[in-house]
């Protein structure tokens, strides 16, 4: 009776993931780009504007959100603010290169049935522009 509800089970799998027609994952066209001392804070000086922009589908799996850890190990994820600008997500954040050189986002994409994400860090926007 167990090998029988094992089979079952894993036939249904199955099908919901034909069903569902879920694309290949394939590598998000992420853009980052960073404006040194873009925006005067008062009484902190000049901080730096990172932005992050994706598109709005992908494979037409909708965008979800962009999330923001620190290190290696992510203990918790911090949901960013986001815009539709055109066909792009954008999200912006703002500091001190020495403070946010080391964060780490994730973009997100899903239509309840299919998802997929792909990560980048800050630091990878500022060695572009360094």
């Amino acid at each position: 009776m167990q090998i029988t509800n094992a089979l079952i089970l894993s036939l249904l799998f199955t099908t919901c993931a034909s069903i569902a027609n879920c694309p290949e994952p394939q590598s998000l066209d992420i853009q980052t780009s960073i404006k040194k001392r873009g925006v005067e804070v008062e009484g902190h000086g000049f901080m730096d504007i990172v932005t992050i922009s994706v598109p709005q589908s992908v494979s037409r799996i909708p965008f979800e959100s962009i999330q923001l850890t620190y290190g290696e190990v992510a203990e918790y994820w911090i949901p960013l603010d986001t815009k539709v600008y055109h066909d792009r997500i954008i999200a912006k954040l703002n500091g001190y290169q020495a403070s946010i050189e080391g964060f780490e986002f994730q973009v997100n994409y899903t239509n309840g049935l299919c998802s997929f994400y792909q990560t980048g860090s800050i630091s990878s926007a500022y060695s572009k522009v360094n």
